[in-house]
């Protein structure tokens, strides 16, 4: 059950960053300068992006889990 815990949630979290990393939130990290502002985006949108992909983990480890489980069981 560990194996595939682990597995599921690398995929998950890799998912979740590319699914992060494709939406429009943090296309406009390149497009300004360094201001107290910018700083504050970019803090921002880079702890947006773990947390969608830790959720992504989460999800992915529960699945992965959940068909290591019912593989074994056949």
């Amino acid at each position: 059950m560990r194996k595939g815990v682990l597995i599921g949630a690398m995929i998950g979290f890799l998912v979740g960053i590319l699914v992060q990393v494709q939406g429009s939130f943090a296309t406009g990290m390149a497009s300004r300068s360094l201001s107290q502002e910018s700083v504050h985006f970019i803090a921002v949108s880079f702890w947006v992006t773990i947390f969608v992909a830790s959720l992504f983990g989460i999800i992915g480890a529960f699945l992965g889990a959940l068909l290591q489980d019912v593989m074994e069981r056949r």
